[in-house]
C-alpha cells in the first residue's frame, strides 16, 4: 500500500488498514501457525491465534489493537 513490496510471504492477508499520520500499514496475515498481527509486513505479535480481525490504530497512530479469538 506504501509502494514498498513486503519480504515475507504470508498465507493470507485480511483487511490491511493504512495510517495516514505515520504511512504504516496494520493488517491480520495467517502464517502456518495461525493469525498474528503484522506491521508493514512484519509480525508484531509472537502469539497466534485461529482468528484476528478488527485491527485498529489508537486516535493518536501510536498503538495497534485487534480483536483475537482465544487458542
Amino acid at each position: 500500500m506504501d509502494g514498498n513490496l513486503w519480504t515475507e510471504t504470508f498465507l493470507c492477508v485480511w483487511e490491511p488498514v493504512f495510517n495516514m499520520q505515520s504511512a504504516e500499514v496494520v493488517a491480520a496475515v495467517k502464517t502456518g501457525k495461525g493469525w498474528t498481527l503484522a506491521l508493514n509486513g512484519k509480525p508484531v505479535w509472537d502469539r497466534y491465534f485461529p482468528q484476528v480481525w478488527g485491527q485498529r490504530y489508537s486516535p493518536d497512530g501510536k498503538r495497534i489493537a485487534a480483536v483475537v479469538a482465544p487458542v
